[in-house]
Order: structure tokens, then sequence, then C-alpha cells
């Protein structure tokens, strides 16, 4: 395939899975061109090994056929607890006055210990002269997560141009592919293995984004005590075992559900009270997690607010543009490539 430099690639490095999305990036006729997902190899420790994730994503572009800068513009992203994205307010400084405050502010509003080199960016969301305040929107980690993702892609071959926070970059997704609803509130829940993260925006500049520590593992853990399973055999049960499509599946995980909806309900109360009305009225629903049956319905029903399965994909992925092998590893891994999505954003010719 020879695209040029047209193309898009967006490369989200998970703990469970890497993703890899392609799509020629031309304004008013973008499309996808290619789309992957593999598992990473995961050892002893919950944090998958950076060799495992550049197999991963190895494997991945020898099958799509595209390698190094045939792959166009690379943006990857950044996540894990170790990531802030945080909405601050500050004086209403001048953009030479703020450039010169921000390691500071950065270190005050940014739990990490004092001695870790900080990689951080920021946008200023508003400026209210008659208040004399601004927000902004920061995102800030330790240089060597940043180094270490780099380190990983670059082990496949690839050279990033952009490194992106990843629950901006499945905001980003979910914001694009809007093409029917133009909801002011948009919520993203994205169900990783480790943790879930929470994305809340409200039009005209509020952002929340918090990490949940409920995610794929801890269901997979409370499968494994209740029926007194390994791990391996709690996880395949999870992801599409005899009761994958049966009430008692949810039976087996209501613990970490109950977690999961209590946690994301305070966050819904907290946002509406920063944001001054209750307006989130659906919530985006993505990540591996997102495939257990049920699991919508049963945040629906702990939310009170309509929960639907992520479609980051319709801005490049029209049906009737795909072929049928396109169509069907979207199909298959469409919950989890929000982020992958999200990254391609970054440039439209």
């Amino acid at each position: 395939m020879a695209f040029g430099k047209r193309l898009a690639s967006g490369i989200d490095l998970g703990g469970f899975s890497v993703k890899v999305v392609v799509v020629d990036a031309r304004k008013g006729n973008a499309r996808l061109v290619a789309v992957d997902s593999e598992p990473v190899e995961r050892g002893e420790s919950a944090e998958p090994a950076l060799a495992a994730q550049a197999a991963a994503l190895d494997t991945i572009l020898s099958r799509i056929g595209l390698r190094g800068r045939s792959l166009g513009r690379v943006a990857i992203a950044v996540g894990g607890d170790e990531l802030t994205v945080r909405q601050v307010s500050l004086p209403n400084l001048s953009d030479q006055e703020l450039a010169a405050a921000i390691p500071h502010e950065t270190r005050r509003h940014v739990p990490l210990p004092p001695d870790t080199e900080i990689a951080y960016s920021y946008q200023v969301l508003s400026r209210d002269a008659a208040k004399g305040s601004l927000e902004l929107l920061l995102g800030a980690c330790p240089k060597a997560l940043v180094r270490d993702t780099v380190r990983a892609v670059e082990k496949a071959g690839v050279s990033p141009e952009v490194v992106d926070a990843a629950p901006l970059a499945g905001l980003n997704a979910i914001l694009h592919a809007r093409v029917e609803r133009e909801e002011d509130e948009v919520g993203f829940l994205d169900v990783g293995g480790a943790a879930s993260t929470l994305t809340l925006f409200r039009t005209g500049g509020f952002l929340l984004s918090r990490r949940i520590p409920v995610g794929g593992d801890t269901m997979t853990a409370e499968i494994g005590a209740k029926r007194k399973m390994a791990a391996a055999e709690a996880e395949e049960l999870k992801r599409g075992g005899p009761m994958a499509h049966d009430d008692a599946l949810l039976r087996l995980v209501e613990t970490s559900v109950g977690r999961l909806a209590a946690e994301v309900k305070d966050s819904i109360a907290f946002f509406d009270a920063k944001a001054g009305r209750r307006g989130l009225k659906r919530l985006a629903l993505g990540g591996g997690g997102a495939r257990i049956a049920g699991l919508a319905a049963a945040l629906e029903r702990a939310l009170g607010v309509s929960v639907v399965g992520v479609d980051p994909a319709p801005a490049f992925a029209r049906p009737e543009t795909l072929s049928p092998a396109l169509a069907s590893r979207v199909g298959d891994h469409l919950s989890e490539l929000s982020v992958a999505f999200g990254l391609t954003r970054w440039w439209e010719a």
C-alpha cells in the first residue's frame, strides 16, 4: 500500500492488548485503512513488560502490512495510575507568565514524589477577564512513563510524533463521532484490565477525568474466588465462557460492578455540582471489560442514565466504505478502539 503522508495512525498500548488504527486522514474524505488488536502476553507482574507490548505491536504490523514510514504520522497514548489529567483554576496570566508558572503549578497539583522528573502538557480552556481567572487543562506523568511507552513502539520500528493522554484520546474519538446527538455533556467509561477510567466533559470547558481501581482483573479475581477457579479459567469464563450470556455471570461479579457503579455515581454527582446543572444523559462504555454481557444494563440501572456501547468509528468506518474483513475487525474490537481512534484525530489534511 502506498498512501504517503496523508495516513495517520493511533497506537494504544494497553495492559491486556495493543490496538492499532490507521486512517486516511484527508478532511472531508477520511476513511479507515486498517484496524487490528493483539493480546499482550502477561507475565507474573500485572503490568506487561515493554518487550511483550513491542511483540504484540510487531505482530499487528506484520498482519496489516504497514511498517515505519508507511504508517504515516503516528500518535501513541500514555495512561495508568501515574497519569494525572486535571482541570486547574489559575489567575488570568498572560501566555508568557503562564508558561513560566506551569512547572511550579504542575508540582503543586500533580501527586508525584518531589524528586520525580515530570512530563506535562497544558491547554487553556477559558479565560474570564471579569473574574481575573482562567481554566486550564493539565496533563502530567513521570517522564519515565513517556520514555517507556516510546521505547515499546520503537522496538517495533515505529517513531511516534505525538504522545497523548489516553483518557483525552478516548474522549476525542467520541466527540468526533457524535454525528447525530449533540449533548452538552459527554461521558466515557473505559473499563480496562487493572482499572477503569471515567472521563466527563461539558461543552464550554469543564472536564473531569478519574481513574477508578476496579477493572477486568478485579472481576476475574471475584469470579475465581466465588467459583474456586484458577485465574486463567475465571478470565475465560468472564470473556465468553458458558455463562457469558446469563445473569449468573453478573452475579459472580456483582461486588466489583457495585463498587464500579458507586464510584461512577459519586463522580457524576461531583461533576454535576461543579458544572452547575445535571446534564449527563448518556454514558459511553468502552474498553475490554465492556464486553462482559449485561454490564451496560447493570450500570444503567445503578446510575439512572443511559449506558451504551462506545462507537468511535462513524467518522471513518461507514459500513459502505469497508471491506467485509475490515468491517468484521471493527465489529470484533469496537469496544476497545476508542483511544486508538482518538489518536488519529491529531491530523486532518
